[in-house]
């Protein structure tokens, strides 16, 4: 009589273009609200209808408190959406990607209602970089196995190409992302206010995410959140911002940019910095390799390493890229196996000595991601990529943590 229940979805399994993928079918989520009759009058819609009404995650604390009569503080970045301190409802919502298990290829989403659209900050990047978690569903492998004998249909081959900078998707006629009309002059209009909104978004929520994993990880070692860290005085967030932005563009005036920030104190800037080299080569508009980037592929940060090195390969000098890359994998440096993955064939020359990094690593994300590259270059079967001590070590695992999970009962 007193209990109202909110029942609602994950955002999407270990499926392909499911969870951690910023199409709409990797975030969007079922929703029910149930209440009793006298608190029928909190709904935000009339008992037994639907609401179109945009709904995050983020929103149900502020509307908790605000059922219970609390107004949400200011710093909640929610929106009640029933009660006494109901708002109006949202006109977008956001989502994110950032790290895909060991990859970053951090992308941003806002979706309207009707259309959706994607930032793809590192578009030289392609989709499917595999990780372990979803790399175990058959539907993953099935498509791979499509993919790699050329039996893919053009619009399921997307995901294994290099992205967009831009996507609009229009989602009631679209609602699975695969005609882009961010090129269509029609909707030029569109594509300008959801790009409009999504920055005014970013900026107004200090969007942390686009340090890589390995400074966050370098934080909590020193027990200092990534928040903490983004908040502190004078941290240049806006700079960071932009030179994301400049590094998912293609304009040549950028390039002097990036070679300058290729020597900043924070890991984070000289990431991006070999991000924007590393796109513009990709494309080729890097055309020949500045002493600055080669330095690069020797920096103490392991993010940078990789993506200088990638770069590099990019730029024409696939041989001393591709060796720097595989330097790295066998001292542990994941990113480096995330780049060698982009590579496709490129890597042919080298396919015994990723056979022997297989063989000979000790660290299982770094032998399942080379047996991954060896899977896409023919020399493994599609039941061969998960060895069974791995499948072994996974279900003992799993076991573990719902057992630490259990509930405890005084």
């Amino acid at each position: 009589e007193n209990t109202i229940i909110f029942f609602f979805s994950d955002h999407g399994g270990c499926l392909p273009r499911g969870k951690a993928f910023t199409y709409e079918t990797g975030f969007r989520s079922a929703l029910m609200v149930y209440t009793p009759k006298k608190w029928e009058h909190l709904l935000p819609a009339h008992s037994g209808e639907h609401s179109s009404r945009i709904v995050e995650f983020a929103d149900f604390g502020p509307t908790l408190l605000s059922i219970a009569g609390v107004q949400p503080p200011d710093h909640m970045q929610g929106k009640a959406f029933m009660g006494k301190y109901a708002t109006k409802e949202r006109d977008a919502a956001f989502c994110f990607r950032t790290n895909t298990g060991p990859h970053f290829d951090p992308s941003r989403s806002v979706l309207n209602g009707k259309y959706q659209y994607i930032k793809n900050y590192t578009p030289y990047k392609l989709h499917a970089l595999k990780q372990s978690f979803q790399w175990g569903m058959p539907a993953q492998t099935a498509w791979d196995s499509l993919f790699y004998v050329g039996k893919c249909a053009p619009e399921h081959e997307q995901y294994y190409k290099a992205k967009p900078m831009e996507q609009l998707f229009d989602s009631e006629k679209d609602p699975f992302g695969l005609s882009n009309l961010a090129t269509d002059p029609e909707y030029s209009a569109i594509l300008k206010k959801t790009r409009s909104r999504l920055a005014q978004h970013i900026n107004e929520t200090d969007d942390a995410g686009f340090l890589p994993k390995e400074v966050r990880d370098s934080l909590s070692r020193i027990n200092l959140s990534l928040y903490n860290y983004v908040k502190q005085e004078q941290y240049p967030l806006n700079e960071l911002h932009l030179l994301a932005e400049q590094a998912s563009q293609l304009n040549i005036k950028d390039q002097s940019v990036f070679l300058n920030s290729l020597s900043h104190s924070k890991v984070e800037f000289r990431f991006w910095a070999a991000s924007g080299l590393a796109n513009h080569a990709y494309h080729g508009l890097l055309k020949t390799i500045p002493d600055e980037l080669r330095r690069a592929a020797n920096d103490r940060s392991k993010c940078v390493q990789a993506t200088a090195a990638e770069a590099m390969i990019y730029a024409g000098q696939e041989n001393e890229g591709i060796m720097v890359l595989l330097e790295q994998a066998q001292q542990g440096n994941e990113l480096a196996l995330s780049s060698m993955e982009n590579l496709g064939d490129r890597l042919v020359p080298y396919i015994m000595e990723l056979k022997n990094l297989a063989e000979s690593s000790q660290k299982g994300e770094i032998r399942f991601m080379t047996r991954g590259i060896l899977f896409n270059q023919g020399q493994l079967k599609r039941s061969e990529l998960f060895e069974q001590k791995a499948i072994d070590s996974f279900v003992r695992n799993h076991k573990k943590r719902l057992k630490d999970r259990a509930p405890t009962r005084p």
